[in-house]
């Protein structure tokens, strides 16, 4: 199982991708509307939060299975609403028709 720490960056990472891929999206094309690309950066801003604050709440009197099962979910959890996100981020891109 991988240590806390490095749950804690993979998200900020994660998070921070999707960010990072919105600011690009606004930066290249400048006639698209930005409303929907900057709610997409706040809710990976909020889910960034919320991830933190789930790795936080672990109860540390938990056995090492439970412990393994609550990263588990944590994970997968991250991984669907990050997949969400890019989902949400290519529907606002343009196509060349």
């Amino acid at each position: 199982m991988a240590s806390i720490r490095i749950i804690k960056k993979d998200i900020n990472y994660l998070t921070l991708e999707v960010a990072t891929y919105c600011f690009y999206h606004i930066e290249q094309n400048p006639k698209v509307e930005k409303k929907e690309t900057v709610a997409i950066i706040n809710d990976s801003i909020s889910l960034r939060n919320q991830m933190i604050e789930r790795v936080n709440q672990l109860n540390p009197s938990a056995d090492k299975k439970e412990t393994k099962a609550y990263f588990h979910n944590l994970i997968a959890d991250l991984s669907d609403e990050i997949q969400r996100l890019y989902e949400r981020l290519e529907k606002t891109i343009p196509t060349k028709e």
